[in-house]
């Protein structure tokens, strides 16, 4: 059985589908059948919407491998600046262990990634990290590729997520961590309303220097009441 392809499509008050928590953790390397069942009974419920005629979102899964790594490789100068991962990722092989990697921890409800398709082209990935299902709380990573940024992408796809996070998986608290000297990534949390929390002094260690973070956090009643208030 090949492994269960998902298009998520969004507007503005749709959500992801009602994922639940888990408390189970399941092995799917190399087991395809049992990772297909996994997903489908895991994402049965996420509806198909659209953000407009241009934007969707994906789950990501194998069958994209390819053209995910030919995106990394085009942006590769750009995104090495800040990410790792990025020379780490040298075949498309490296790219499919990642999606493995992130299928698992969709299938024990433990955050996923999903692709950012435009005009049905892929140009990014936006992901929640692990949950912390004791205090209820997660994390939002995202990248974009360098043509599509300036276009208000990224915010919309975070909109998404914290409505997510915040009404369907019933989350308290969603942070996102940029480096402070990269000043896009962090206009996107200021532009949703998150609070600045702190800098955490030389947590990223990248080409041989050490790196600053700055930390933003929004609560589950600081969204609502921004809901209440027309914002977002």
């Amino acid at each position: 059985m090949e492994i269960v392809i998902v298009v998520i499509r969004i507007h503005v008050g749709s959500n992801l589908g009602r994922l639940g928590r888990s408390s189970n953790t399941v092995s799917i390397a190399g087991n395809t059948s049992l990772l297909s069942k996994i997903l489908e009974k895991r994402v049965k419920a996420i509806l198909k919407h659209i953000i407009n005629d241009d934007l969707e979102l994906r789950l990501l899964e194998p069958f994209y491998t390819e053209v995910i790594f030919q995106e990394i490789h085009k942006n590769r100068e750009y995104l090495s600046k800040w990410f790792p991962w990025v020379e780490k990722t040298t075949s498309s092989d490296d790219t499919r262990a990642r999606i493995t990697s992130e299928l698992q921890r969709f299938a024990n409800n433990n955050g996923f990634s999903l692709g950012i398709f435009y005009r049905n082209k892929y140009i990014g990935t936006i992901s929640f990290h692990d949950v912390n299902w004791n205090v209820k709380m997660t994390s939002i990573g995202y990248w974009l590729s360098s043509e599509y940024q300036g276009l208000g992408i990224m915010t919309t796809c975070c909109k998404e997520l914290l409505r997510h996070g915040f009404e369907v998986m019933g989350l308290n608290r969603i942070e996102i961590r940029a480096r402070t000297d990269n000043t896009r990534s962090i206009a996107i949390p200021v532009r949703l309303g998150f609070k600045e929390e702190g800098i955490l002094r030389q947590v990223d260690f990248h080409h041989n220097q050490y790196y600053d973070h700055v930390v933003y956090g929004l609560l589950k009643n600081e969204w609502t009441s921004s809901q209440g208030k027309g914002e977002h």
